[in-house]
């Protein structure tokens, strides 16, 4: 799913977010197909619209089950589009729904029921006081939304899941980022897609610059004939780079079991079986799997009980399942998007250094 992090001037000193939330915009409506503005004008989901919503509440199911995110409370707007694509995930994932009326979406006065991609509308949207004869201004929109967001970000302890419209989607991703009119004016998400965003948080900053890791990796396997020799400075480099872990190393895969491999942290499980555990469940599906919160995580292995984050990542050889990259710390919710996307380079690099038997 997207992730959004709050702009850098929102942080304070070195510390980065560890508190967030999910947006889902609803599922189709009828005005949808019809290409008519909605609004604060209500327009019930299609049949393919409750689908969506239900296809939505079973990709966040299988990721709770995974211990890959948690949510404590769906918050949704009170118009039916929006309530009942809440409804749908709500009985898939067993959250409990509250109508939040701040989500509804913007009253586009009289053009609710024109054409979304009217030139006359287009321009209207340009002028952010503009009630639209009788509806909601861009900035009174704002008003609102901002506040809830601040609301929610005073709640660090609790997950979101907000379930709002296409114009709310706009305005929270403007708390995030910085935007131009136009940029404003195009932006949209599609029905019943799911967005994570994060707010400036209270643990250290954790970011790391994963291109030098990828050079310096190379650099190490250069000339070296070893897969031994390549994976324990690989694990070293991780250990030694990345802030806020307590243990990073290697399973190499064996049958229908995981080995102990080279690794940097506390003595480790010695055999793992293929669907135990973190790196037994990554393995298994030959995915990347992202744990926000090992205790809550079904089957969980605890070798170290300092950690409470962990991702796995399956390294391949030759086409096969080599092994996994296991990387974990003692903050939760430690891994973010951007440590995914580089520590999967990462074994990008390491496969290419790997022997072929």
């Amino acid at each position: 799913m997207p992730n959004r992090s709050a702009p850098e001037e929102a942080k304070r000193g070195n510390e980065v977010n560890m508190s967030h939330f999910y947006f889902v915009r609803h599922g189709q409506t009828v005005w949808n197909v019809e290409n008519k503005i909605c609004g604060a004008t209500d327009s019930p989901l299609t049949d393919k619209g409750h689908e969506q919503a239900r296809v939505t509440g079973r990709i966040l199911r299988d990721k709770i089950d995974h211990g890959e995110i948690h949510i404590d409370e769906i918050l949704t707007s009170p118009l039916s589009r929006a309530y009942d694509t809440a409804v749908e995930i709500s009985r898939i994932i067993q959250v409990p729904v509250q109508a939040e009326p701040r989500l509804t979406e913007q009253n586009f006065g009289k053009w609710e029921g024109t054409a979304r991609n009217g030139v006359e509308f287009a321009k209207a949207k340009e002028n952010f006081v503009d009630s639209y004869g009788g509806g909601e201004s861009m900035m009174r929109l704002a008003q609102r939304i901002y506040n809830l967001i601040d609301d929610i970000r005073k709640e660090p302890e609790k997950t979101y899941l907000l379930v709002a419209h296409n114009g709310i989607s706009r305005m929270i991703e403007s708390y995030f980022r910085d935007m131009s009119n136009e940029e404003f004016a195009a932006f949209g998400i599609k029905n019943a897609e799911v967005v994570e965003y994060q707010f400036d948080g209270i643990v250290p900053d954790c970011r790391a610059d994963y291109d030098l890791l990828c050079r310096q990796l190379q650099s190490l396997m250069e000339g070296v004939a070893s897969d031994v020799t390549i994976l324990s400075n690989a694990a070293a480099l991780l250990y030694q780079t990345l802030p806020k872990l307590n243990w990073a190393g290697f399973y190499i895969a064996s049958g229908d079991e995981l080995m102990l491999g080279p690794f940097q942290g506390k003595t480790a499980c010695v055999r793992i079986p293929r669907g135990t555990g973190v790196c037994g469940a990554a393995a298994e599906k030959d995915r990347t799997v992202v744990v926000e919160n090992i205790h809550e995580f079904a089957g969980h292995i605890a070798c170290d009980r300092d950690s409470r984050s962990e991702i796995v990542i399956p390294v391949h050889l030759d086409g096969r399942l080599y092994g996994v990259l296991d990387v974990d710390s003692p903050v939760l919710n430690r891994f973010r998007s951007a440590d995914r996307e580089g520590l999967e380079r990462f074994v990008s690099v390491l496969e290419e250094g790997l022997i072929s038997e």
